[in-house]
């Protein structure tokens, strides 16, 4: 188990720091399901280091179908600097074994987000000398389309694999507010490459196992598009926080009740 977990728990730590970086995007983990089975379930819920709360389920109601449902929540806070943010999604897919170890995956599905980002930065005055506190805040809605193919690879003690997912979003409301003056940005579409790698690892000697803990760092990647009359404008440079890359890292558990091992 430790020789799985390690890396991952470096890079935890590694993104733990990253995650207070300034982008405004709060993008969900993709969905992860090692399901070989007709009749099968998993439900899964993790952890972010900035506390932001994940829970999922997958289910195959017939032999290579899935179909699965998401959510994310992270309350309001008074600190200076941070990021709220409440987001549900649903998918549907498919699912192909290869041989005892190899699976694959694939799931499209859409969902509907709303965002709040506070940043709080010291600008230093030279006169009068002192420091100004400088207040930005960015209020998002939008919905989600997305695509995603997943490979994972089952050892004895668990399963590896790896993510990727390819999301559009589409922007009902985007605010930026400086110093309590707000305005609309010109942006309304952006598409992010979000990959993703995990490990699941055993956390009974049931067969098949009933509970795992779940690992997964990720990173998405993003380009926002407007109306060439706009590039100039302040309001289009306070998009280069909204396209910055934002990192994901979570741990959580996996429960897959009545999970059977039939055909």
């Amino acid at each position: 188990m430790k020789r799985f977990l390690f890396p991952f728990g470096c890079a935890l730590g590694l993104l733990a720091s990253l995650l207070s970086s300034c982008s405004v995007y709060a993008p969900m983990q993709p969905t992860v399901s090692t399901i070989r089975h007709k009749g099968e379930t998993e439900i899964s819920a993790s952890i972010q280091p900035n506390g932001r709360v994940e829970a999922g389920v997958v289910h195959s109601p017939i032999a290579n179908v899935l179909v699965s449902g998401a959510a994310t929540f992270r309350p309001k806070t008074n600190d200076s600097s941070s990021l709220n943010t409440r987001q549900w999604e649903l998918g549907l897919g498919t699912y192909r074994a290869v041989g005892p170890h190899w699976l694959f995956t694939g799931l499209t599905g859409g969902g509907f987000a709303t965002t709040h980002k506070s940043i709080m930065t010291k600008e230093l005055e030279v006169f009068p000398l002192g420091v100004r506190n400088e207040r930005y805040q960015y209020d998002a809605r939008y919905g989600k389309l997305f695509g995603q193919l997943n490979a994972s690879y089952a050892f004895r003690g668990g399963e590896v694999g790896a993510a990727y997912r390819l999301t559009y979003l589409h922007f009902r409301d985007l605010t930026w507010q400086y110093n309590g003056y707000a305005t609309p940005i010109p942006v309304k579409t952006m598409l992010r490459h979000e990959p993703q790698l995990f490990c699941r690892v055993n956390l009974d000697r049931q067969q098949p196992t009933r509970w795992q803990l779940q690992a997964a760092v990720g990173m998405s990647l993003g380009r926002a598009t407007a109306a060439p009359e706009y590039l100039n404008e302040p309001t289009w440079q306070e998009t280069t926080r909204l396209r910055l890359p934002a990192p994901t890292a979570s741990l959580g558990v996996v429960f897959r009740p009545g999970k059977r091992a039939g055909k």
